[in-house]
């Protein structure tokens, strides 16, 4: 089932009850992108794909980074009319926990 739905970040009632998602899509400049991504990451399922857009080309690698250190990998990278779309997608396995210090 798809559910589109306008909201002012992934911390609404709405959005958070019904995660993890397989997909999610973002179409929203450089600042708010950069601030969504532990969010995002959060609501994401595992292996799940995050596609961004609405970022300029020159504020590309910097999301990438950004959401590198989330535990996405970029997957494809799409320019079009002077804008372009990430395609991250989030590991598909669980994160292993962390030992103990001894």
């Amino acid at each position: 089932m798809i559910t589109f739905t306008r909201a002012a970040g992934v911390g609404t009632s709405l959005i958070a009850s019904k995660a993890p998602y397989d997909l999610v899509l973002a179409n929203i400049l450089f600042g708010p992108l950069t601030r969504l991504a532990a969010p995002l990451r959060k609501v994401a399922a595992y292996n799940a794909r995050i596609v961004l857009s609405g970022l300029l080309p020159s504020h590309a690698n910097g999301v990438i980074a950004i959401y590198r250190a989330q535990g996405l990998a970029l997957e494809r990278r799409i320019l079009l009319d002077g804008w372009t779309t990430l395609v991250l997608r989030r590991s598909p396995v669980f994160p292993r926990k962390a030992k103990p210090p001894r």
